[in-house]
Protein backbone atom coordinates (compact mmCIF):
# COMPACT_ATOMS: atom_id res chain seq x y z
CA UNK A 1 0.00 0.00 0.00
CA UNK A 2 0.91 3.18 -0.93
CA UNK A 3 0.13 7.10 -0.05
CA UNK A 4 0.85 10.73 -0.34
CA UNK A 5 -0.70 13.74 0.86
CA UNK A 6 -0.19 17.00 3.26
CA UNK A 7 -2.59 19.09 5.36
CA UNK A 8 -3.26 22.79 4.80
CA UNK A 9 -5.25 25.72 5.44
CA UNK A 10 -7.33 27.05 2.84
CA UNK A 11 -10.85 28.79 1.85
CA UNK A 12 -13.64 26.53 1.26
CA UNK A 13 -14.11 28.20 -2.36
CA UNK A 14 -10.35 28.25 -3.27
CA UNK A 15 -10.66 24.38 -2.62
CA UNK A 16 -13.38 23.80 -4.61
CA UNK A 17 -11.54 26.03 -7.51
CA UNK A 18 -8.80 24.10 -7.57
CA UNK A 19 -10.55 20.80 -8.46
CA UNK A 20 -12.77 21.95 -10.55
CA UNK A 21 -9.43 23.47 -12.75
CA UNK A 22 -7.92 19.77 -11.91
CA UNK A 23 -10.61 18.53 -13.71
CA UNK A 24 -11.39 20.61 -16.48
CA UNK A 25 -8.01 20.36 -17.05
CA UNK A 26 -7.29 16.08 -16.68
CA UNK A 27 -11.22 15.35 -17.64
CA UNK A 28 -11.62 13.63 -14.44
CA UNK A 29 -15.18 13.46 -12.51
CA UNK A 30 -15.61 15.33 -8.85
CA UNK A 31 -17.37 13.67 -6.77
CA UNK A 32 -19.25 15.20 -3.65
CA UNK A 33 -19.52 13.52 -0.49
CA UNK A 34 -21.71 13.82 2.34
CA UNK A 35 -21.48 11.98 6.21
CA UNK A 36 -24.39 13.42 7.97
CA UNK A 37 -27.45 12.99 8.59
CA UNK A 38 -26.90 10.10 6.09
CA UNK A 39 -24.08 8.64 3.87
CA UNK A 40 -24.79 9.93 0.20
CA UNK A 41 -21.97 10.95 -2.88
CA UNK A 42 -22.41 12.61 -5.90
CA UNK A 43 -21.15 13.77 -8.80
CA UNK A 44 -20.22 17.45 -8.88
CA UNK A 45 -21.30 19.51 -11.62
CA UNK A 46 -21.85 23.22 -10.20
CA UNK A 47 -19.42 24.52 -8.06
CA UNK A 48 -21.07 27.32 -6.66
CA UNK A 49 -24.13 25.04 -5.41
CA UNK A 50 -21.20 23.18 -4.21
CA UNK A 51 -19.06 25.45 -2.04
CA UNK A 52 -22.36 26.73 -0.63
CA UNK A 53 -23.79 23.12 0.31
CA UNK A 54 -22.08 22.95 3.81
CA UNK A 55 -22.90 19.12 4.10
CA UNK A 56 -20.08 18.22 1.42
CA UNK A 57 -17.10 16.75 3.51
CA UNK A 58 -15.21 15.20 1.06
CA UNK A 59 -14.40 15.70 -2.58
CA UNK A 60 -13.27 12.84 -4.73
CA UNK A 61 -11.39 13.17 -7.71
CA UNK A 62 -11.57 10.13 -9.76
CA UNK A 63 -10.77 8.87 -13.55
CA UNK A 64 -14.00 6.93 -13.87
CA UNK A 65 -17.42 7.63 -12.41
CA UNK A 66 -17.06 6.48 -8.93
CA UNK A 67 -18.82 2.94 -7.46
CA UNK A 68 -21.67 3.54 -5.39
CA UNK A 69 -21.62 2.52 -1.65
CA UNK A 70 -23.49 2.84 1.19
CA UNK A 71 -21.43 3.96 3.75
CA UNK A 72 -18.17 6.21 3.42
CA UNK A 73 -15.96 3.36 4.22
CA UNK A 74 -17.33 1.14 1.91
CA UNK A 75 -17.07 4.04 -0.50
CA UNK A 76 -13.70 4.69 -0.08
CA UNK A 77 -12.50 1.09 0.12
CA UNK A 78 -14.89 0.37 -3.48
CA UNK A 79 -12.69 3.68 -4.96
CA UNK A 80 -9.29 3.33 -3.61
CA UNK A 81 -6.85 5.20 -5.33
CA UNK A 82 -8.70 8.77 -6.44
CA UNK A 83 -7.68 11.59 -5.20
CA UNK A 84 -9.57 12.36 -2.31
CA UNK A 85 -9.78 16.31 -0.66
CA UNK A 86 -11.32 17.27 2.85
CA UNK A 87 -11.96 20.66 3.05
CA UNK A 88 -11.98 22.08 6.51
CA UNK A 89 -14.92 23.67 7.81
CA UNK A 90 -15.45 27.54 8.11
CA UNK A 91 -17.97 29.02 10.26
CA UNK A 92 -17.55 31.13 13.32
CA UNK A 93 -14.65 33.12 12.44
CA UNK A 94 -12.44 29.30 12.48
CA UNK A 95 -11.42 28.08 9.50
CA UNK A 96 -10.42 24.34 10.03
CA UNK A 97 -6.77 22.50 8.52
CA UNK A 98 -7.96 20.87 4.99
CA UNK A 99 -6.32 17.90 3.70
CA UNK A 100 -5.31 16.07 0.19
CA UNK A 101 -4.50 13.06 -0.38
CA UNK A 102 -4.39 9.60 -2.28
CA UNK A 103 -4.25 5.90 -0.56
CA UNK A 104 -3.78 2.97 -3.23
CA UNK A 105 -3.08 -0.96 -3.13
CA UNK A 106 0.19 0.05 -5.40
CA UNK A 107 1.43 3.10 -6.69
CA UNK A 108 -0.30 6.34 -6.19
CA UNK A 109 -1.34 7.34 -9.98
CA UNK A 110 1.23 10.01 -11.14
CA UNK A 111 -1.43 12.23 -12.40
CA UNK A 112 -2.09 12.66 -8.30
CA UNK A 113 1.32 13.29 -7.56
CA UNK A 114 1.73 16.09 -9.59
CA UNK A 115 -1.93 18.01 -9.24
CA UNK A 116 -0.69 17.77 -5.14
CA UNK A 117 2.83 18.75 -5.92
CA UNK A 118 0.72 21.80 -8.22
CA UNK A 119 -1.51 22.52 -5.55
CA UNK A 120 1.79 22.54 -3.02
CA UNK A 121 3.74 24.77 -5.24
CA UNK A 122 0.89 27.37 -5.23
CA UNK A 123 0.89 28.02 -1.05
CA UNK A 124 3.05 29.62 1.03
CA UNK A 125 4.38 27.41 4.19
CA UNK A 126 5.56 28.16 7.82
CA UNK A 127 3.33 29.25 10.74
CA UNK A 128 3.63 29.06 14.71
CA UNK A 129 1.31 26.27 16.24
CA UNK A 130 0.02 27.76 20.06
CA UNK A 131 -1.63 26.42 22.54
CA UNK A 132 -4.16 28.60 23.45
CA UNK A 133 -4.14 26.78 26.93
CA UNK A 134 -1.01 27.81 27.96
CA UNK A 135 0.23 29.40 25.37
CA UNK A 136 3.26 26.87 24.58
CA UNK A 137 4.54 28.04 20.65
CA UNK A 138 6.13 25.95 18.18
CA UNK A 139 7.36 26.86 14.38
CA UNK A 140 6.18 24.81 11.87
CA UNK A 141 8.18 25.20 8.92
CA UNK A 142 6.55 22.96 6.46
CA UNK A 143 2.63 24.26 7.47
CA UNK A 144 1.17 24.89 3.99
CA UNK A 145 -1.30 27.58 3.62
CA UNK A 146 -2.69 29.70 0.92
CA UNK A 147 -2.78 33.61 0.50
CA UNK A 148 -6.01 33.82 1.18
CA UNK A 149 -5.91 31.77 3.96
CA UNK A 150 -3.37 33.98 5.61
CA UNK A 151 -5.21 37.36 4.43
CA UNK A 152 -8.47 35.87 6.19
CA UNK A 153 -6.02 35.32 9.46
CA UNK A 154 -5.19 39.23 9.17
CA UNK A 155 -8.73 39.75 9.24
CA UNK A 156 -9.25 37.95 12.53
CA UNK A 157 -10.02 34.59 11.51
CA UNK A 158 -8.57 31.62 13.22
CA UNK A 159 -6.80 29.18 11.58
CA UNK A 160 -7.77 25.98 13.52
CA UNK A 161 -5.76 22.46 13.47
CA UNK A 162 -7.82 19.42 11.93
CA UNK A 163 -8.08 17.83 15.98
CA UNK A 164 -7.11 19.10 19.13
CA UNK A 165 -7.19 22.95 20.04
CA UNK A 166 -3.75 23.90 18.37
CA UNK A 167 -4.32 27.50 16.25
CA UNK A 168 -2.15 28.30 13.65
CA UNK A 169 -0.79 32.30 13.59
CA UNK A 170 0.93 33.74 10.30
CA UNK A 171 3.78 36.37 10.92
CA UNK A 172 4.83 38.24 8.19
Amino acid sequence: MSQTGFQFHARRREIFEFAFEMAEKNHLYITGVEWFPEFKHSIICDIDQAVDDIKIRKIILSRNIPDTAASDYDFSVQNKGNLSIRPGREADGKIMESDIGCVADRAVDQLWIKMINEYKEKMLKGAWGVNPSNGARCFYKNHYYTENAKKACKDGYTLCAAAGNCVFEILD
